[in-house]
């Protein structure tokens, strides 16, 4: 039996990656812009090197207090890590 309900829960699977692909590469773009690697925004958020690729890559879902951590070290607010990416 066909649920209309299943459609919704792709789509909402299909938003949630593509709005973790958005923030993992601001978080690219501001780590760049600021000359860390990888490894140095690691060691700045006390978090491993692979996490931070797998954020950036869109293959994590976060934490508040995860995103938090990144905005101090790449030196912007908060709102402004995730502003225009809902």
């Amino acid at each position: 039996m066909w649920d209309m309900n299943d459609g919704d829960e792709r789509n909402n699977q299909t938003e949630t990656q593509e709005f973790l692909q958005r923030l993992g590469q601001r978080i690219k773009e501001l780590r760049r812009a600021r000359n860390l690697s990888q490894e140095q925004l690691a060691e700045a958020t006390e978090l491993v090197q692979h996490y931070i690729s797998q954020i950036e890559q869109g293959e994590r879902n976060v934490s508040v207090v995860t995103l938090r951590l990144l905005a101090q070290a790449l030196g912007v607010t908060l709102s402004v890590l995730v502003e225009g990416l809902g």
